[in-house]
């Protein structure tokens, strides 16, 4: 396992780490919250219970003693939302607001009766002690939500950018894989693929296929390389037998006494004699050699061009193993009519081209051809 690997493993897990405290911290929250409720709650209603004391001294003894009951009632409440959150300090203060209500609603409980007002005051003095408590309670449950709130806030930020890590991390995995998976595989695949195109199509190559990493690979590579060497063998074998054909019908050409060119596939000059050369060069040559080849093409026997009649003579090979994409024609003068005869007086002349042709006193001449 590779470094890279280890460290996106380890960032993943601290990751998976830090929203686990995030669940627990919220799971602690819960009970701070609802404990915080408790408070403000009890604090409400211990506000209430001052204005309710102060209607005590206007009142008559009776109406005293009902916001005396409904005051304890208070108190029991207090004792049950608070039971798992007050100290001993809040325990005794409940206790000495709940003695002093006893006291303010029957004087004949307290060991020492005094007057009313006197013990109205006693019962706000244990009321505002109660309140100062509830005051610090929920002071100190705010702090806790607080350094809290903080701490999660804290993991949160961490697990954040822990995930942007590992999604950062995995992306530049991804793009060196997506690179290293281009050189080893998709790249070299490319190239034997052009390469098996370009052998298909019998396209010469001049290079081999480099050495490939992955075992596989290299193996088709060595393949496709054997493709090419015996293709180049092919090619060099091709190219001395025809260069050995051409050596061949140069020598036949040569020894011919008339122009005599060998066309190859469409028609297209193979070899030819000086004879012939001379012939077809010069723009009056090509318009001749162009004439020349649309009457083989035809099957024709015979051209004119430039008002000069040829004939073609076909000759065929000595034995039936000569290509059959070569053709040898020799060049021969043909029969002028007597408007061709009056039309050769005219016929334009050039530096380009001699032909064989035209009689004059029964002896052949050679005339100059545009």
């Amino acid at each position: 396992m590779s470094f890279s690997t280890i460290l996106l493993l380890l960032t993943g897990l601290v990751a998976i780490y830090d929203f686990a405290q995030i669940h627990v911290l919220v799971k602690r929250a819960e009970p701070l919250r609802r404990d915080l409720g408790h408070f403000v709650a009890a604090q409400a209603r211990l506000a209430i219970s001052q204005q309710q004391l102060a209607n005590i001294s206007t009142t008559d003894s009776a109406a005293a003693m009902g916001i005396c009951d409904a005051l304890q009632d208070d108190i029991e409440q207090f004792r049950q939302d608070l039971s798992l959150l007050s100290d001993e300090h809040t325990d005794k203060d409940l206790d000495n607001y709940a003695r002093a209500l006893a006291e303010l609603r029957d004087p004949g409980t307290a060991p020492n009766p005094t007057p009313r007002q006197q013990r109205l005051t006693a019962v706000l003095a244990a009321r505002n002690a109660l309140h100062m408590d509830f005051t610090n309670g929920i002071n100190a449950q705010e702090q806790q939500l607080k350094e809290l709130n903080a701490t999660m806030l804290k993991t949160i930020t961490r697990a954040v950018w822990l995930v942007i890590t590992c999604v950062s991390i995995g992306m530049v995995f991804a793009m060196k894989g997506h690179h290293r998976l281009q050189n080893i595989l998709i790249r070299p695949i490319s190239k034997m693929t052009f390469t098996l195109e370009s052998i298909i199509k019998d396209e010469p190559q001049a290079h081999h296929l480099p050495i490939q990493h992955d075992p596989l690979l290299n193996d088709l590579t060595d393949r496709i390389n054997n493709l090419i060497d015996k293709q180049q063998v092919e090619l060099d074998k091709s190219r001395q037998q025809l260069h050995s054909l051409q050596q061949a019908a140069l020598t036949l050409v040569n020894v011919l006494p008339r122009p005599a060119i060998l066309f190859a596939g469409q028609h297209e000059i193979f070899v030819a004699n000086q004879l012939a050369w001379d012939m077809i060069a010069g723009e009056g040559g090509k318009s001749l050699l162009a004439h020349m080849q649309e009457a083989i093409a035809k099957g024709e026997d015979h051209f004119q061009s430039h008002g000069l009649h040829f004939r073609l003579n076909t000759l065929n090979p000595a034995n039936d193993d000569a290509p059959a994409w070569l053709k040898l024609v020799e060049i021969a003068p043909g029969e002028e009519t007597k408007d061709d005869a009056v039309n050769d007086d005219n016929a334009p002349s050039s530096d380009g081209a001699k032909a064989v042709t035209g009689k004059n006193n029964g002896t052949a001449t050679k005339s100059t051809l545009n």
